[in-house]
């Protein structure tokens, strides 16, 4: 456990795998996740990726760059989800109050729609 860490660099080996199966479980999971649980794996990634740019001293820098490389990848792509996600309620919303934004809405949703697909599967 984290509270019988002998030192730092063992303290960091267990937080940051605890870190690392929390995003992969998330991540294993995300094509059937709701808007509110993708949101909660991204913060997931991010902690991720916070800890090891913070550890990475501790364990040197060979395979370091690739792998935070991954992380902020997942992080934009579950960052683009969400804004479409919330783009879709905001729209949604417009569009039952003001008609005329109807299409607009569409042409837009329209246009992330083949990214939007792709990032979910």
């Amino acid at each position: 456990s984290l509270a019988e860490a002998a030192d730092l660099r063992s303290f960091a080996r267990l937080r940051l795998d605890r870190l690392r199966k929390r995003a992969r479980r998330g991540a294993q999971a995300a094509a059937s996740l709701e808007p509110a649980r993708l949101h909660a794996l991204r913060i997931d990634f991010k902690l991720l990726r916070y800890g090891v740019e913070f550890f990475a001293p501790l364990f040197g820098t060979k395979g370091i760059a690739r792998y935070l490389d991954g992380l902020v990848r997942a992080q934009t792509a579950l960052g683009f989800l969400q804004d479409v996600d919330s783009a879709l309620q905001r729209l949604a919303e417009w569009s039952r109050t003001q008609p005329e934004v109807a299409p607009a809405a569409a042409f837009v949703l329209g246009w992330h729609a083949p990214r939007y697909a792709r990032l979910r599967r």
